[in-house]
């Protein structure tokens, strides 16, 4: 169900009335809608204040629809006027293109004066609440992981607590998604499973963006068969993250098709890292060359979580010698280590960890030590322990979280769900008082919650684990390992 535009508060202005309902539809994803509302507001002979607001409003909007050279345009006409709402807006406007066209450097700058404005002119929640969506997306993509993550939780907060920000509340988890898969933090998944579900009613573009997330994180730690399905139902096709997938899931000659020309100046960069792993699956001469090339127009650009990414592939290279490794590894780890950073784009755990044994392990760099710790990890499965929710794939296949976020579970409900399970594989029940010492939580929210898992799941009648483990092993979720177990439950 598509969210319909709140009708306009009493004493407005005709031109005022467009705008909200404009930036309502922006938001909901009715970008036409959107389109003709400002042209509307044209024609009620606005004032100048009121043109400007316009104005930066359709350089927001130029983003949505790819036209990130002309929105860039209109934004820097609005911001040559003076420091207003306005100019504020299209600052975030300018950030919003900029950061298309890779000039993360200005989208930097752009974002940070926005901010600025919104606290002076003392904008609403939303207006605050955009421009820090924003910011976290410029400083992920910038390699700044934990101020972006930071930023990302601020903004979610405030989507949460103020119901001007409601319509942001999506967008913030998304943000917050995505920092947390740059940085290599396993509660992307939880976050990315929140957004999914906070979008799916609108079903539009950031729903879609939300499953690509997902399927994203999967593939960097190493789920691709899931990765891929999660990828299927979001219908991104990113031209490099597609190959991308294609590369980390084995499929070298599908990467191939996915970077052919033409290519836009803006994917320039993507393409190259791409062709340089190409070139070292195949075998084939010039990796390094073509990947360095990739990692200095990111770094030129500020993509610095890309460069890296560049950087890795080209460390990985079997054309350079073992002292050059050594050296190239080890200046990139001094870059990584300046930002406190753990992950990277273009993440391939395996690669990466080869790369790193060219640093004599005796006198290792500290921060090489924790990359080599984060890779081991990335590179294996994951425990089930203080509510990790990527543990859960010890006993549910990954593509299995599909079919429970369509059961409408929660990640706090499927945490719950696989307590029970593993509670009752090791014991043959599941105790509420175990449950709570377990989940870290009290016997009464956790009676609660079994009660909400089995209402969604559609279980009425019998109590106890089993009702849950015949619905989940119905619907084939369960892991081979865990299936067994069960069989061998149930036959005692």
């Amino acid at each position: 169900m598509v969210r319909r535009a709140e009708p306009p508060e009493v004493g407005r202005s005709a031109v005022d009335q467009q705008l909200v309902s404009a930036r309502e539809l922006r938001l909901d994803e009715r970008f036409t809608e959107a389109s003709i509302a400002l042209d509307r507001a044209l024609t009620l002979s606005p004032t100048e204040e009121h043109a400007r607001l316009i104005n930066a409003e359709r350089a927001r909007l130029a983003y949505y629809l790819g036209e990130f050279e002309q929105g860039l345009r209109i934004a820097r006409e609005v911001l040559i006027r003076g420091p207003d709402l306005a100019a504020a807006r299209a600052g975030l406007a300018a950030s919003a293109n900029l950061m298309a066209l890779n000039r993360a450097h200005e989208a930097l700058a752009a974002v940070l004066g926005a901010q600025l404005l919104f606290r002076v002119t003392r904008a609403r929640a939303d207006d605050v609440a955009d421009g820090l969506i924003q910011l976290t997306h410029v400083h992920a993509h910038m390699g700044n992981h934990r101020i972006a993550v930071e930023t990302g939780r601020v903004a979610s907060r405030l989507t949460n607590t103020d119901p001007n920000a409601d319509r942001l509340r999506g967008r913030a988890l998304c943000a917050l998604g995505f920092a947390l898969t740059c940085s290599g933090d396993e509660e992307a998944l939880e976050v990315l499973l929140d957004a999914e579900r906070a979008e799916r009613t609108r079903a539009a573009a950031l729903w879609h963006w939300a499953q690509f997330c997902i399927g994203a994180f999967l593939r960097d730690r190493g789920y691709a068969q899931p990765a891929v399905i999660w990828l299927s139902r979001s219908g991104v096709a990113i031209r490099h993250e597609r190959a991308w997938f294609a590369i980390r899931g084995g499929d070298v000659s599908g990467a191939g098709e996915w970077v052919t020309p033409p290519i836009r100046a803006d994917e320039r960069p993507f393409a190259r890292t791409v062709l340089a792993a190409l070139r070292t699956a195949r075998g084939r001469p010039g990796a390094e060359r073509v990947a360095i090339k990739a990692a200095t127009e990111f770094a030129h650009l500020g993509m610095h979580h890309w460069s890296w990414g560049a950087r890795w592939i080209a460390a990985a290279s079997p054309e350079l010698n073992a002292r050059r490794r050594a050296s190239f590894v080890g200046d990139l780890v001094a870059e990584l280590a300046e930002r406190s950073a753990m992950h990277w784009g273009f993440f391939d755990p395996v690669s990466a960890m080869r790369a790193l044994t060219s640093i004599p392990r005796q006198g290792m760099p500290h921060h090489a030590q924790r990359l080599v710790v984060h890779l081991s990890t990335w590179s294996s499965p994951p425990q089930y322990e203080d509510g990790a929710l990527l543990g859960v794939l010890r006993f549910v296949k990954a593509d299995g979280l599909s079919t429970l976020a369509d059961a409408g579970l929660t990640p706090t409900e499927l945490r719950a769900l696989i307590v029970a399970l593993e509670l009752w594989l090791e014991h043959g029940e599941a105790s509420r008082s175990a449950m709570a010492s377990r989940l870290h939580a009290r016997e009464s929210s956790v009676r609660s919650l079994i009660g909400d898992i089995r209402s969604k799941l559609g279980i009425r009648g019998r109590r106890g684990v089993e009702p849950l483990v015949a619905w989940l092993a119905a619907r084939d979720v369960l892991t081979p390992s865990t299936a067994m177990q069960v069989i061998r439950r149930l036959t005692r």
